[in-house]
């Protein structure tokens, strides 16, 4: 079973299954140690440069490089509750089927989520600090 959706919204083309398009999808917060998974699964190990030699030729050391678009996705593939009659964990399968409008419509939704929990969030604070000076 997996947790009650924060968000939902409904896709452009769906996910065929048995000949059906099924549009509605369910997103969640997530967690901190859900989050922090997710940092930590977006980075890769690079060389990357840090100067020259004398023969002009370059000098790289192993550094580890977050990528924007793998922490979308992996946050994306956390969060989602449901797309359709399928429960998370969505199988890869089912993540094949979507096509690019519709990924692009999970992204911009997941934004919307983060941008909603962080106003809730930063009200939250400002709240609070101005309670304390009442």
């Amino acid at each position: 079973m997996s947790a009650k959706p924060a968000h939902t919204f409904e896709l452009n083309d769906g996910v065929q299954i048995d000949g059906e398009a099924h549009v509605d999808v369910g997103l969640r917060n997530l967690n901190g140690q859900e989050y922090a998974n997710c940092l930590e699964n977006a980075e890769k190990l690079v060389m990357a440069p840090i100067g020259f030699d004398d023969n002009e030729m370059p000098i790289t050391e192993p550094t580890f490089v977050a990528s924007p678009a793998r922490m979308a996705l992996l946050v994306l593939r956390t969060r989602t509750t449901h797309i359709g009659p399928i429960h998370a964990p969505i199988p890869d399968n089912v993540w094949d089927k979507l096509s690019p409008t519709d990924m692009n419509i999970m992204l911009a939704e997941s934004d919307k989520l983060d941008a909603a929990s962080f106003e809730v969030a930063r009200r939250g604070r400002d709240d609070s600090a101005s309670g304390a000076d009442s």
